[in-house]
């Protein structure tokens, strides 16, 4: 039985009060600890989110297929989300993912982290 899947989630933005830049140490840069960097807490959310649909279709393909706010192709959390899925819950088939996000992306909004969840949710 081929069955198509489909799923939607919304997220809210989030912004981190306390925040932590990297900075650039030149030879020293494979020293510092990512877990002392980004958000620190503190923060608040947003009207204004994430939105993700996601269908898997039972065509035999295994092809990621994403699209962020009609143009970006390429969203590396997201397909690493879906590999991730389909790596454990051993998902077959082509899997399209579609991002509506309604704030700056890479700014400190947390739509990589809400884009991922999007996809495993």
């Amino acid at each position: 039985m081929n069955i198509e899947l489909c799923g939607y989630t919304y997220f809210p933005s989030a912004l981190s009060s306390i925040f932590s830049p990297k900075l650039k140490l030149g030879a020293m840069n494979d020293k510092i600890r990512l877990d002392t960097i980004g958000a620190r807490g503190g923060g608040f959310s947003l009207v204004k989110g994430s939105e993700t649909w996601v269908r898997i279709h039972p065509d035999g393909s295994d092809r990621i297929e994403v699209v962020v706010n009609e143009k970006i192709k390429d969203f590396p959390p997201s397909i690493e989300a879906a590999k991730e899925m389909r790596r454990r819950y051993n998902i077959t088939g082509k899997i399209e993912i579609r991002h509506r996000i309604d704030v700056p992306i890479g700014s400190g909004f947390g739509t990589s982290a809400s884009s991922a969840a999007g996809v495993i949710l």
